[in-house]
């Protein structure tokens, strides 16, 4: 029966979260696309990854720029294997991750850098939408967990703000020299 687990059967994992698929598509971008990395390292950095797996993903990404600046896809895909990544970079680069086809697609450097802002600025209207929701909690009640919630995403949104508008001048800059 639909629904129904015989004994012994192990229920399948819940979805995940539509903020973590968005978390995982930026990860997933640079890891098809590393140029991101030199152009956006501050605001990758900003970003808030709960994930542990993920933020292990993103410091090491961050790292490996530093460290050995300028690789190609493979190139890094090769080194975050061998630092223990592996299961981590089968499950973001499999072809059923990508629902849409939008990640497939191979498109030149201002298409993927378009696609890495639809995508930053669908994690910033989360950001927002909990801040204002943090707010809203703080107004009703004013306790010390409720004011670390709201301080807590109220810094974060400058951070990643501030991160978003030096990412866009120096894109901004290059395709307009004036």
């Amino acid at each position: 029966i639909p629904g129904i687990l015989s004994a012994g059967e192990i229920p399948p994992p819940p979805p995940r979260s539509p903020a973590r698929l968005r978390r995982e598509i930026l990860v997933r971008m640079l890891l098809q696309h590393p140029f991101l990395m030199g152009e956006a390292s501050e605001e990758i950095a900003a970003i808030d990854f709960p994930e542990p797996e993920l933020d292990r993903l993103r410091r090491e990404i961050l790292q490996v720029e530093v460290l050995q600046p300028g690789l190609d896809a493979s190139g890094l895909r090769q080194h975050l294997e061998r630092c223990g990544f592996g299961s981590t970079l089968d499950g973001l680069l499999s072809p059923s991750f990508d629902h849409a086809g939008f990640l497939a697609r191979e498109g030149d450097e201002d298409a993927v850098r378009q696609g890495w802002l639809h995508v930053l600025r669908m994690i910033r209207e989360e950001v927002r939408s909990e801040r204002a929701t943090a707010a809203e909690a703080l107004a009703r009640d004013t306790s010390d967990a409720t004011w670390e919630r709201f301080l807590a995403l109220d810094g974060r949104q400058t951070e990643e703000d501030v991160a978003t508008a030096e990412f866009l001048s120096g894109g901004a800059s290059e395709q307009d020299p004036r």
